[in-house]
């Protein structure tokens, strides 16, 4: 129970994490797909994808802002919610606050949004977390 306590209060701490109280984010119509700027990608999409890059640069903080701001612009159809919520807990994971890695990577799987292959993934993602607040078991 004690480790329970301490993972609510740890995610308690950072404002704006969110398990989802507010419910599951909504699908825009067309599979998230709005004309921005004549591209056809989302505002959400590129910066889901500038997020994507900013990971495998090795820029764990600016990745954990481009995924928020994805999040923010409200286009992104909840697949890619999903994906986003996930890469940021990698994000999160890698700049050492595992505490908003599990509230992402846990709201990630409950979306159901993500393939087979990052579904696992992000499990193993999430139980390195937990180690690190000293929840493994």
């Amino acid at each position: 129970m004690w480790k329970i306590r301490t993972l609510m209060l740890l995610i308690a701490m950072y404002p704006g994490v969110t398990l989802g109280a507010d419910g599951p984010p909504a699908q825009t119509r067309g599979g998230g797909q709005t004309q921005a700027g004549g591209a056809g990608q989302t505002q959400g999409g590129d910066l889901l994808k500038s997020g994507e890059g900013a990971l495998a640069k090795g820029q764990y903080q600016a990745a954990a802002r481009d995924f928020s701001k994805a999040m923010r612009a409200g286009d992104l159809s909840n697949i890619q919610v999903a994906k986003a919520l996930y890469q940021r807990g990698i994000a999160y994971e890698k700049t050492g606050r595992p505490a908003q890695a599990i509230a992402d990577i846990t709201n990630a799987l409950y979306i159901e949004g993500l393939p087979g292959g990052d579904r696992v993934k992000a499990y193993l993602s999430r139980g390195r977390a937990y180690e690190a607040v000293g929840m493994s078991d």
